[in-house]
């Protein structure tokens, strides 16, 4: 998918349940001393040589995305003390982290049913503080209000699942549409930062940029995130 050799895989689970009003979604808050500290992300971290053996041993291979599973479960229990099964585990996204970033990562999102899940997350109080259900749209609100610090894969990701009313709606739409790669080139710009996806008609313009500039051309797909007040997604050319 792309050149790994300078960016660690890595793996991350997005668990969805449903209540009687929503769907909910497991995020997580970092030690503000830690990568992304302060940030909410979903369950997940960086693949381990041993993952590769666990998924050998559990998935019968050990090919780089099945670690991956391997990893994004693990971590779900360190982190949050909840078995899930990577066995059940869907596929949906993809994402490498740009250039702009000291450290790079190339991630497969993963989304689970959580809804036979009995036990709540517990945390150690170490590396996560807190762990929390989420209505997405209310994790945006929340976000916009300065009150929840998002990445961008996550606020992309809670804009998906805000249009879903359920965890069978959500999946049923990602085994759909199959895994989609983001692989964002993003730039400075006075009131932030811009972050411009594959599909977008200034992506290739973008590359060698210092600043972005915008040609105007549609259709677009890029996320404009503002140092102050409410993000902005655009997506009309997937």
């Amino acid at each position: 998918m792309t050149d790994l050799n300078h960016i660690r895989p890595s793996a991350t689970v997005v668990l969805l349940r449903d209540n009687a009003q929503h769907l909910e979604v497991l995020m997580l808050r970092k030690n503000q001393q830690i990568n992304y500290g302060g940030s909410w992300v979903f369950p997940g971290g960086v693949i381990d040589p041993e993952d590769y053996d666990q998924a050998r041993e559990l998935l019968g291979n050990d090919e780089l995305q099945s670690a991956a599973r391997i990893t994004a479960a693990r971590e779900t229990e360190e982190e949050a003390g909840l078995d899930v099964c990577p066995r059940n585990m869907l596929p949906f996204a993809y994402w490498v982290t740009p250039k702009l970033m000291k450290k790079r990562y190339a991630t497969w999102f993963y989304a689970a049913d959580a809804n036979h899940l009995e036990a709540e997350p517990v945390i150690d109080d170490g590396e996560i503080i807190e762990a929390r259900w989420f209505d997405p749209a209310q994790a945006l609100s929340l976000h916009t209000a300065g009150d929840v610090k998002l990445n961008g894969p996550s606020y992309i990701t809670l804009s998906e699942l805000g249009q879903f009313d359920s965890t069978t709606e959500a999946l049923a739409s990602y085994q759909k549409r199959g895994l989609r790669e983001y692989k964002p080139r993003a730039l400075p710009q006075d009131s932030g930062v811009i972050s411009v996806y594959q599909e977008d008609p200034d992506y290739e313009a973008a590359k060698h940029a210092e600043t972005f500039v915008d040609s105007g051309s549609s259709p677009q797909h890029r996320l404009y995130m503002q140092r102050e007040g409410a993000w902005h997604y655009i997506n009309d050319a997937c």
